[in-house]
């Protein structure tokens, strides 16, 4: 479960057996409840699937998040696949 970002009080991260799916990202605030997190594709555009425990402000920062880094977000998951260490990029302000 390679964690990506931490902007604040959330958390972006995905899970290695996701990516035979559509390309996404699961987002938590805090550092629990990841049965509840949301989930935001990020394949063929952004776009929110699941908002789980986020509430609708806290989605739209996650979106923001997203679309302000996507191709960081896109070069870490590669190399993952790569077999390569991943960075977390903590995030001050965007």
């Amino acid at each position: 479960m390679p964690k990506l970002i931490i902007y604040r009080f959330l958390q972006f991260f995905f899970y290695s057996y996701d990516l035979q799916e559509r390309l996404h990202l699961h987002v938590i605030k805090g550092k629990k409840g990841y049965q509840r997190a949301a989930k935001i594709w990020i394949e063929n555009g952004i776009e929110a699937f699941e908002q789980g425990d986020l509430t609708s402000s806290e989605m739209s920062t996650a979106l923001e998040v997203i679309t302000e880094f996507l191709p960081q977000i896109l070069e870490q998951i590669e190399r993952f696949k790569n077999g390569e260490k991943v960075d977390i990029l903590n995030i001050r302000r965007i």
